[in-house]
């Protein structure tokens, strides 16, 4: 995934992230196993395609094994929408939810760090982008 290597370094150098493809290629059903290099807080994680709806612009996906769990949680699962402006841009609407295992709770402010840097991966993926156009 080079744009992720070239708008989000820092975990993604060039060499640091390997995928491996666990079934068939990006349709639902679809498992990764996303194992992260040196430099990046997690080993490694198993992404699994939910959903992909191109007509609606929509895409759900769950991490559904891996240290980014921090123990205590069974998935993470990502509702993604994109949004038409008026003016030929767009919105990223991003739902998670987080199913823990049992009566697990998790700290509140883990949850925010954790949408922090989610929101600064796409911010710089949306940066790269805007330098890249025709990425």
């Amino acid at each position: 995934m080079s744009l992720m290597r070239h708008s989000y370094p820092k975990d993604h150098a060039s060499g640091n992230q390997k995928r491996r493809d666990l079934g068939r290629r990006w349709r639902c059903g679809t498992v990764k196993l996303i194992s992260f290099g040196e430099g990046s807080q997690y080993k490694s994680v198993k992404h699994r395609v939910d959903a992909i709806d191109t007509e609606n612009l929509t895409h759900s996906y769950s991490i559904v094994e891996g240290d980014a769990l921090m123990g205590g949680l069974e998935s993470i699962t990502y509702h993604v929408k994109i949004v038409p402006t008026e003016d030929g841009g767009c919105i990223c609407k991003n739902r998670s939810i987080y199913q823990t295992k049992g009566d697990v709770e998790i700290a509140e402010e883990k949850i925010k760090e954790g949408k922090e840097k989610a929101l600064a991966m796409f911010k710089a993926i949306e940066a790269y982008l805007h330098a890249h156009p025709d990425a």
